[in-house]
């Protein structure tokens, strides 16, 4: 298995961490919130095979002086090619005295040379209520889920074709406790897309949600944006 080549430290300055990935089976280093929130996007992707944090290092000459550029991650996917993704803020790239306009160049470079993509993705494209909706989902994945609760859910569902969660819930709880323990199994089936549900939308007790029956679960997928994810 590849080990990424850096250890993320804190500079006192951002987020710092590690991201227990299921998925992947391993720990996955963040440093920073954008980051962390990119990774949820990742882990939740269904095409993503892998994640790989700190994956390489990039070495170019600048003024004669050798510049080392650790881009942030490496994401291999199903059907496509393999992805370098350095994670900025945009307010980082406007300011940019152009540290981060190098590192792309060498990047894209060094990309080609292995066959694989090399993109900068921002917080214009991470953050926003997709990725609130996903951090929301992913608290559920590790949760089994429980079959009479989620047959009792899924037949209730094929009878009326579409509903929200608290129209569907009120029909089928008979008390609170039950009601609170069917809320958490709808939200392992939408998790599991069992059910669908609109991800570009804040999901809320009056949510639409159907089941996903024709495979028309929207996920948000490479290049990771909304606009060509609708197009789709």
């Amino acid at each position: 298995m590849q080990k990424p080549v850096r250890k993320v430290k804190s500079n006192g300055r951002t987020i710092t961490g590690t991201f227990a990935s299921p998925k992947t089976r391993k720990l996955i280093q963040f440093e920073s919130y954008l980051e962390y929130a990119f990774i949820e996007i990742l882990e939740f992707d269904s095409q993503v095979i892998d994640i790989l944090d700190q994956p390489i290092v990039i070495e170019y000459l600048h003024n004669k002086k050798k510049q080392l550029h650790y881009p942030d991650f490496l994401v291999t996917y199903k059907n496509r090619k393999s992805v370098i993704f350095e994670v900025k803020y945009q307010s980082e790239i406007d300011n940019d005295e152009g540290r981060i306009a190098r590192n792309l160049k060498a990047g894209k470079q060094y990309a080609k040379s292995i066959n694989v993509e090399y993109r900068i993705i921002t917080d214009k494209e991470i953050l926003g209520i997709y990725s609130e909706n996903v951090d929301e989902l992913l608290k559920v994945r590790d949760d089994v889920p429980d079959l009479s609760s989620t047959t009792k859910i899924i037949d209730a569902l094929a009878r009326v074709k579409e509903s929200t969660p608290n129209l569907l819930l009120n029909s089928i709880a008979t008390n609170e406790n039950e009601r609170a323990k069917l809320l958490r199994q709808l939200r392992i089936l939408i998790f599991n897309r069992r059910v669908a549900v609109d991800m570009f939308k804040k999901i809320s007790p009056d949510s639409r949600i159907w089941l996903n029956t024709d495979n028309d679960f929207i996920e948000l997928n490479f290049p990771y944006s909304y606009v060509e994810t609708i197009k789709r």
